[in-house]
């Protein structure tokens, strides 16, 4: 051993060094313990809810006031007002599916074939036409339930 000036040399790893790196070790193989107990025991269902959590915005269009009278009496009240918007280059290409598609709307809305024909032929094909006045509920529905059994829809339906 050599002796610098009198004094013994200190030992590289003192007691508490040692018990501090066993201590930083333990620390570490606890944390990797629950990383992986939360990563791969727990991921799926941790996403499962995460998606679960996520914000939906549904935009709810407010109900308009009833206006009265002085009387009590109701002026204006709520109905709701649908209009049907057809747009000609979405009707089948064939002039025989395009006839039908027109017939049965035609029927549905209860305006004449030929003047629906007329009106859809003189129109811009990529623009809308608006075909008849106001839709009631029962020609609503029925054009809603047409609409929705095919993949391509020619007709628009929209509030007033």
């Amino acid at each position: 051993m050599i002796s610098l000036a009198g004094a013994l040399p200190r030992p590289r790893w003192s007691l508490r060094l040692a018990a501090a790196g066993a201590l930083a070790v333990v620390a570490l193989g606890i944390l990797a313990v629950k990383l992986t107990q939360v990563q791969v025991v727990e991921g799926p269902s941790l996403a499962a809810l995460a998606r679960q959590n996520s914000v939906h915005r549904i935009v709810l269009e407010a109900e308009r006031g009833i206006v009265y009278d002085r009387h009590g009496a109701p002026l204006v009240e709520n109905a709701p007002a649908w209009n049907v918007e057809l747009v000609p280059e979405a009707l089948p290409a064939t002039s025989a599916a395009r006839a039908s598609e027109l017939a049965e709307l035609a029927r549905v809305m209860q305006v004449d074939p030929d003047a629906l024909a007329a009106e859809i032929a003189s129109a811009d094909p990529y623009g809308g036409v608006m075909v008849g006045p106001s839709l009631s509920e029962d020609q609503e529905l029925t054009i809603a339930e047409t609409a929705t059994n095919r993949t391509a829809s020619p007709c628009v339906m929209s509030a007033a």
